[in-house]
């Protein structure tokens, strides 16, 4: 969730579990008197498909859906074959071997050939599906795009929201009955899973763990038990670490030795 929205955030939905809590938005659509003002955070897939499944599960109904993004509007993914070489082995071999800072650089460069994007028959299809409906008449979703989020409160039941035109600079405000952040996500699983040996694990300038080229955890201890991840590795290995089935047999022709000669040395001391 983003920060800002922090105020509110006990009222606000996130797309994770949208197919959940889908029934329940249904019903608040349909039970108001008056239009029922929805806003959507987020410009990537999981923002353009719920804001599809409302209009379309909820055709008659009286409601507004608002698109709030802080960049280009559903950008389509890189995703030209000169890119995509990014996701075979030997971008991982040189991504690993860069330097913290370079590394950092690097997997902003290829950021948006997986993230925060939509690719392009969904964005084909989506700009369709609102043409279409504005012939018949039909225009209740609103796009902002490059707006960001400078306040949000309470105000009653409905969550008051400010944003910045990013190209103004000029502000305005709008009050809604639902938000859903289709904000992403952040990978918390190693930290939570190694939460009782946290300070026997080497860290980097940011504070994320290091790891070595052969996926394993670097220890400021030697003497501590070695562990490998298969997964959670993107900042140290590239953007294809978790993605990619292109990687499954580099990365298991880097753990799987790096496993082995460990036992080997442990047997022969």
């Amino acid at each position: 969730m983003p920060e800002v929205l922090e105020p509110v955030v006990e009222a606000i939905y996130h797309a994770d579990g949208y197919l959940y809590y889908r029934s329940e938005l249904e019903s608040i659509i349909r039970s108001s008197s008056t239009d029922t003002n929805i806003c959507i955070v987020g410009g990537g897939l999981s923002a353009g498909e719920i804001a599809i499944d409302l209009m379309s599960r909820n055709d008659g109904q009286q409601f507004e859906i608002t698109s709030l993004q802080r960049g280009l509007p559903f950008r389509n993914y890189n995703m030209s074959s000169f890119t995509s070489q990014i996701y075979m082995p030997g971008e991982t071999v040189r991504f690993s071997q860069a330097d913290e800072s370079q590394r950092r650089l690097a997997f902003d460069q290829t950021f948006s050939t997986n993230f925060s994007g939509v690719d392009v028959e969904f964005s084909n299809m989506f700009w369709n599906f609102l043409y279409e409906r504005s012939l018949m008449g039909i225009n209740n979703y609103k796009l902002l795009d490059r707006y960001d989020i400078k306040d949000a409160r309470f105000e009653g039941e409905r969550i008051h929201i400010e944003v910045d035109d990013n190209l103004s600079n000029e502000t305005q405000a709008d009050a809604y009955d639902i938000v859903i952040c289709a904000t992403g996500y952040f990978d918390s699983l190693p930290e939570r899973l190694f939460a009782n040996c946290s300070s026997g694990i080497k860290r980097e300038s940011d504070g994320k763990m290091c790891i070595t080229t052969d996926y394993r955890l670097a220890m400021t201890d030697d003497a501590l038990k070695p562990i490998w991840l298969n997964g959670h590795c993107e900042h140290t290995h590239g953007i294809s670490d978790t993605q990619s089935f292109s990687m499954v047999a580099h990365k298991a022709d880097r753990l799987l030795p790096s496993v082995m000669s460990h036992f080997s040395e442990t047997m022969l001391a």
